[in-house]
């Protein structure tokens, strides 16, 4: 069957069961269908291997009622917190099946926007870092190829992703190695852990007052036509599996709101709305609980300095960063480094600091260089 052959048995399957969504001809419609297959990759875990990646804890899927309060009947976080733009950039996993990293990654820089209440910052991770450096390939037939979103928080757990200097992602032709920056781990940001929810109403929630959350649906041979709508699966058989970022949702449209990686010129720039339900999209999802932020802060001015009369609570507003306590370890230790952050303002040259604590609670200057 030829792609435009494909797109009308698409078109005409949309028609006759009143689906609401648009079938295109793109670049993945023109490609094979195994070559399609390489864009996926995502591997469902059983429960057993869940938890063993979480550490052995018993399987967390329901959030108490109440604590993340009722659900606003729609969220997207490109424009829902004051009308500002709370994501990152699309991207394009090119033929690879290096999805989950995307998915992962997606979600975890979206997250640290909104923990640091900065929708400007551009927070840049390496897929390719995580993705190789964990030993998986993208290419089927290799028995690295694919991966877990469970596998991928953990990864970020425990050894954390660089930026994207660091390992850029090259759109691989071939299987690669762990080709990453020597300091990586220097430059590496951790998560503290993750939760697995499998109530609808509860991911609203989640979404709505934390942050986005990560997903692993069926792609069907329909899908790769999206140009539109609200998706549900009409046309073809399976093709995959997939992992996305979920930035919102709506009950008017009942969809959930999904960041792809398969570049702007896919669906809607990007993006894609997907029925409640369908392919599997909502049978469980997963959010990042918190953001470690350890590690050097390069570049950066003081922009205010505060203390009360409290032993060595001391704090100084960074640019780009917000609020950060001086180390409190001693009085030489918080006297030093007012001293040299103080300096810094007054001559208004940059600094160099190294950072500890938690993304949306207390983090600590460890460290200054001022230059």
């Amino acid at each position: 069957m030829t792609d435009q052959e494909e797109i009308k048995s698409i078109r005409d399957a949309i028609k006759e069961k009143k689906a609401e969504w648009v079938a295109v001809e793109n670049k993945l419609t023109r490609m094979s269908s195994e070559k399609r297959k390489n864009l996926l990759g995502y591997l469902p875990e059983t429960e057993e291997e869940k938890a063993k990646l979480r550490g052995g804890e018993e399987k967390k899927v329901d959030i108490a009622l109440g604590e993340l309060g009722v659900a606003p009947s729609s969220w997207d976080w490109r424009n829902s917190r004051g009308g500002l733009n709370w994501t990152t950039p699309v991207k394009d996993q090119c033929n690879c099946g290096s999805c989950v990293a995307f998915g992962a990654l997606g979600a975890l820089e979206c997250q640290l926007k909104i923990l640091r209440n900065n929708s400007i910052i551009n927070p840049d991770f390496s897929e390719a870092h995580i993705f190789f450096c964990s030993n998986r390939q993208c290419f089927r037939g290799d028995p690295r190829y694919g991966w877990g979103s469970s596998a991928a928080l953990a990864y970020l757990r425990d050894n954390g992703a660089p930026d994207e200097a660091c390992f850029r992602y090259p759109c691989p032709t071939s299987n690669l190695a762990c080709n990453t920056c020597s300091d990586w781990q220097q430059r590496a940001t951790k998560i503290t852990g993750w939760k697995d929810i499998s109530s609808r109403e509860d991911m609203k929630s989640w979404i709505s007052t934390r942050g986005p959350l990560i997903t692993g649906f069926t792609v069907y041979d329909d899908f790769f036509s999206y140009g539109g709508g609200v998706y549900r699966h009409v046309w073809g058989g399976v093709a995959g599996g997939h992992c996305v970022t979920v930035v919102g949702y709506n009950d008017t449209d009942q969809c959930w709101i999904c960041k792809n990686s398969w570049g702007v010129g896919w669906g809607e720039s990007g993006y894609f709305r997907i029925r409640y339900g369908d392919s599997g999209i909502d049978s469980s999802m997963s959010g990042i609980e918190g953001i470690y932020k350890r590690g050097w802060e390069n570049g950066k001015r003081v922009i205010g300095l505060w203390a009360i009369n409290e032993n060595r609570n001391v704090w100084a507003y960074i640019q780009d960063l917000g609020w950060r306590k001086l180390a409190n370890d001693s009085d030489n230790i918080t006297i030093n480094l007012l001293k040299q952050l103080a300096h810094a303002k007054a001559t208004s040259r940059n600094i160099n600091i190294y950072e500890d604590g938690i993304e949306g609670g207390t983090i600590y200057i460890k460290q200054v260089y001022v230059w």
